[in-house]
């Protein structure tokens, strides 16, 4: 029960403060009556449970897949230091994105495929966990490519190119799903 609320606090709490800057780089936008809540009325109620929801889901499916494939050989255990860590520099991914040059051609999204396989390769380094980091990636784009479509949020010109979302979501998606997997793998552990 532990792990499933340090997982799920993960998500809600952290997540939305790179929503939110999301929103001050001009990313992303919410319609107008969102009712919204967090951070001056930015972010609207049912984002922390949405981010919970995805943390828990991405936290637990790779300890899950460890136990369904066998025992995943892993150059390092994974330390709590690390995946602390780890996290955080999602974080720091998370809000940075926005803003990183390139966000009209390619230069975002080769800075954040290059932090995801150095992340991958520090804190995972198994095929299982690049495979379902690729699952993150694919499965969480798609989610907010179906949440723009329905118009819940958009992402705002020029950074709209795929799909309606960023170019680089994917690669983003592609760090949550190695650095919260391998803090699911810790909690797992202990």
């Amino acid at each position: 029960m532990k792990r499933l609320i340090i997982l799920f606090a993960l998500g809600a709490l952290l997540a939305p403060v790179g929503d939110y800057f999301h929103l001050l780089s001009q990313t992303t936008q919410y319609p107008e009556g969102a009712y919204a809540f967090l951070f001056f009325d930015a972010i609207p109620w049912w984002v922390p449970l949405m981010f919970g929801s995805a943390s828990l889901l991405m936290g637990l499916s790779i300890p899950a897949s460890d136990v369904f494939l066998g025992k995943v050989t892993r150059p390092v255990d994974t330390k709590p230091l690390w995946a602390w860590a780890g996290v955080f520099n999602f974080l720091f991914f998370y809000i940075v994105s926005g803003y990183l040059p390139g966000q009209e051609g390619l230069g975002a999204v080769v800075i954040l495929a290059l932090a995801g396989l150095v992340l991958w390769w520090a804190l995972d380094h198994t095929w299982q966990g690049f495979l379902l980091a690729l699952v993150s990636a694919f499965l969480g784009t798609i989610t907010e490519v179906t949440l723009v479509y329905l118009k819940v949020f958009s992402y705002l010109p020029p950074k709209n190119t795929l799909f309606g979302v960023a170019k680089w979501l994917p690669c983003l998606y592609f760090i949550a799903g190695v650095t919260v997997g391998n803090l699911g793998r810790l909690l797992r552990k202990n």
